[in-house]
């Protein structure tokens, strides 16, 4: 079993919810995604204001549902513009729409420190793309997905052979803006390290060995290129994208 991850140059929003966090200004982390009937549903974790988020989401005509719950799930908004064809909740095909419900005030303090985004969105067509070269190759999206300002990075697990054929079968305007970032073993239970490449750990190994990470710093870049056996700048290099790696992972999964 493979792991790939890739980073996504998000010029165009990755879904609705993510265009959404977008206008309100914070990240997030997309926890789940499914594709139900005609519309898609999403779970998403975010970092700022659940009201701007809120707002945001209930501005949008193409989602459907949204409710809004801050970190300590007090309610804040929920938005109800259902198709007649979805069938959660719905009173019948002739139902109109429900107003956007509000819960906690903005004043609250305790709403301004993340929360959560439960949403039934109309189909996007980077969304549907996804998913559908997803279970053309037998290939799960590994979650949490982060959806940062400039950039989506993405972790796609299956066989070697269903990943490179999915990404042989990426359309051109998503292969334009991806950056493989990491290919290799999946583990389950593992943790930051596991998202390194080979070399990345080889390099950060011999950069705790010559106390380059001690406190106070005891050895310099050179020393570390010296133990690694490579240039310093080749070492500067792998250590910033396996600093990069742990920290998002870290925090992503906080």
């Amino acid at each position: 079993m493979k792991r790939l991850t890739l980073r996504i140059a998000a010029e165009e929003a990755f879904g609705r919810t993510h265009a959404a966090l977008r206008t309100a200004r914070t990240r997030g982390r997309l926890l789940a995604l499914h594709l139900h009937d005609d519309a898609v549903v999403e779970l998403c974790a975010f970092d700022g204001d659940p009201h701007a988020v809120a707002a945001a989401l209930a501005a949008d005509d193409a989602i459907r549902t949204a409710d809004v719950v801050t970190a300590g799930g007090e309610p804040v908004r929920a938005t109800d513009r259902r198709h007649p064809n979805d069938d959660a909740d719905t009173d019948g095909p002739d139902s109109p729409a429900e107003p956007a419900r509000t819960g906690t005030s903005p004043a609250d303090a305790s709403a301004r420190t993340g929360g959560y985004a439960y949403v039934r969105v109309e189909p996007d067509a980077t969304i549907t793309e996804l998913l559908s070269l997803l279970s053309e190759h037998g290939l799960l999206l590994d979650t949490p997905v982060d959806l940062g300002a400039d950039a989506v990075t993405v972790d796609v697990v299956g066989t070697a052979a269903g990943i490179h054929a999915a990404a042989d079968a990426l359309p051109a305007r998503v292969r334009e803006t991806v950056t493989v970032e990491h290919l290799g073993g999946y583990t389950p239970e593992g943790g930051p390290l596991d998202r390194l490449t080979a070399r990345q750990r080889e390099v950060a190994a011999a950069a705790v060995a010559v106390g380059y990470y001690a406190t106070p710093r005891r050895a310099t870049i050179e020393d570390v290129a010296a133990e690694a056996d490579c240039a310093p700048s080749t070492a500067s290099e792998h250590l910033r994208k396996a600093e990069a790696t742990v920290f998002r992972a870290l925090l992503n999964d906080r």
